[in-house]
């Protein structure tokens, strides 16, 4: 749990005036007050949570990391060396559907090329942001992306099947 130490006199009287006008405690007094600049500046108030209960976001957790497994051994199998992956941190910090999105900044990745060039295509995070499962977690311009980074990946690996 993280605190929070406010010592400015004035910011605690103002948060006592809120918690007192809106008949709530501070914490919930800060957290609506927040929520609410944060709406009035047509910002999110949707968090991602790295401990998930259920639903799609755990579910698209559960297979980023089951896939990551199968990258990361297919990784260590081509090198010999022993191997991990930053998207295990990124879930752990972000969420699975941040970490899908900051995966998918830029153009197709590496590890994209690393798939394709192994036929394992079938591993891109940008196949979880078009299953329909999980497409209602994205916008639209990441599903145009994973679209576009899937066809990059497909034309590898058609190269790669010519003689």
């Amino acid at each position: 749990m993280n605190a929070i130490h406010i010592s400015d006199p004035e910011t605690i009287a103002l948060i006592e005036r809120l918690a007192e006008t809106l008949g709530t405690n501070k914490t919930v007094a800060i957290n609506r007050g927040v929520r609410e600049a944060l709406h009035k500046r047509g910002r999110s108030v949707e968090l991602e949570h790295p401990k998930l209960r259920g639903g799609p976001k755990a579910e698209l957790d559960a297979r980023l990391r089951r896939e990551t497994k199968e990258y990361v051994r297919l990784r260590e199998e081509k090198t010999g060396k022993r191997s991990g992956s930053r998207i295990y941190w990124m879930l752990n910090r972000h969420g699975p559907v941040e970490t899908v999105k900051r995966l998918m900044t830029g153009g197709p990745s590496e590890g994209l090329r690393f798939l394709a060039e192994r036929k394992r295509i079938d591993l891109a995070v940008e196949n979880c942001v078009l299953d329909t499962a999980f497409e209602a977690l994205f916008p639209e311009e990441v599903k145009e992306r994973a679209r576009e980074n899937l066809a990059y990946a497909h034309e590898i690996a058609r190269r790669r099947q010519r003689p």
